[in-house]
């Protein structure tokens, strides 16, 4: 009996033992989840401080024409401070690991001091001033990065040809998707009717509809061709046909723009921009010849000054230089592009130019080029250029 006893009291002691053990396991594996809990409230506060800083600020809209504004808006709860934020279209898609802001001289870096309230919206328009962006938003689509102070990547806006040429913006405001609105850069996003199939109101057609004009009955110039709708619910003539003539032994495309912050004259000029010269004692028509902008192969607009209203029957008179500023139905381009004059076949080449340059001697694409958004050369919209050494 003193044995039972005795091998039941050592039973006993060995369980308590091992409830101890378990019990000190327990409370060690609730420490570590304790521990990993703080480490989650840890992360999660970072992930709070990037998302009010980083994914709740976004680029919320913006348009091509005009100003080239872009709208940033803050969907989070939390003032952000927007000092030394980089905004550039010098960035690809995914391209921001390796982005070295000293080698991009056309960004904005947002002012010391400016902040975003929650619900707010923060405007760039397009200029070289203070809280100003020195690129040009091309209709022809890009890439456009919104960065931190320590270069972070906070959003990246990619969009198509023709998207933002009234307004491509986040509807609704602050959303993942983009859409086509009417311009409200300070306010909340509204969509544009454009392209609701119904003909409304300062519309001239609608792109899903049938066109009940014809190039013939839009304008008596056009002797032919398709008219068509443009995403903008404007009439698209660059497919109409005209007997205008082109002059092509007398002009030349003299001088080229992309981004008239960089190559621009205050007071003469406000956007992209070309110059063509007639370099004979006669006056030439420029009606019937061509404007070509190509990104290597790829012919990005060719359109006929004639389908372009105002140009239907413009002339050059003897020596003159001609300007064209900020007009995207003939001219819209990107850097280090191919600008080409055509004659009225719209294929036989007069002369081409590439972003930005102008012709070292007015009127012979044979004497040289030099660039005019560097260097020493000067920009001379409408006048003759001047190239140095």
């Amino acid at each position: 009996m003193k044995r039972l006893a005795l091998l039941f009291l050592l039973l006993l002691l060995v369980a308590a033992c091992d409830d101890d053990q378990e019990s000190s396991t327990n409370n060690s594996n609730n420490t570590n989840s304790t521990g990993s809990t703080n480490s989650n409230n840890s992360n999660n506060s970072n992930n709070s401080n990037n998302t009010t800083a980083g994914t709740q600020v976004v680029i919320n809209e913006f348009s091509s024409s005009d100003e080239d504004l872009i709208e940033l808006y803050n969907s989070g709860n939390h003032e952000v401070d927007l000092s030394g934020w980089i905004l550039t279209d010098e960035i690809p898609q995914g391209g921001a690991l390796s982005y070295d802001p000293d080698q991009d001289e056309e960004k904005l870096i947002i002012s010391q001091g400016s902040t975003l309230a929650p619900g707010a919206f923060l405007v760039f328009p397009k200029g070289t001033e203070t809280n100003q962006h020195p690129f040009g938003i091309s209709s022809g689509g890009e890439t456009i990065t919104l960065l931190d102070a320590t270069l972070a990547l906070h959003d990246q806006v990619v969009f198509g040809p023709h998207k933002a040429i009234v307004s491509w913006c986040r509807y609704p405001d602050g959303a993942t998707a983009f859409a086509r609105c009417l311009p409200t850069f300070g306010e909340p996003n509204r969509l544009d009717p454009c392209g609701n199939g119904v003909l409304e109101s300062g519309e001239q057609c609608e792109p899903s509809l049938p066109l009940e004009e014809t190039c013939a009955t839009l304008d008596p110039l056009f002797t032919g061709g398709a008219l068509l709708c443009n995403d903008n619910c404007t009439f698209d003539t660059s497919r109409c046909t005209t007997g205008a003539i082109c002059d092509a032994a007398s002009l030349v495309l003299n001088e080229v723009c992309h981004k008239n912050s960089l190559c621009g004259v205050a007071g003469v000029t406000t956007g992209d921009w070309v110059e063509i010269h007639n370099t004979q004692d006669a006056t030439a028509s420029l009606a019937g010849c061509y404007l070509e902008v190509a990104d290597g192969s790829t012919v990005e607009m060719r359109v006929q000054f004639a389908t372009v209203q105002g140009y239907e029957t413009i002339t050059i008179p003897p020596g003159g230089f001609l300007l064209i500023d900020n007009t995207p139905q003939l001219f819209d381009s990107g850097n280090d592009h191919t600008v080409s004059l055509l004659s009225d076949d719209g294929t036989s080449v007069i002369n081409s130019l590439i972003t930005s340059e102008a012709l070292t001697v007015d009127g012979s694409p044979t004497g040289g080029t030099c660039p005019i958004d560097e260097g020493s050369a000067l920009p001379t919209p409408g006048t003759p250029n001047h190239c140095t050494p």
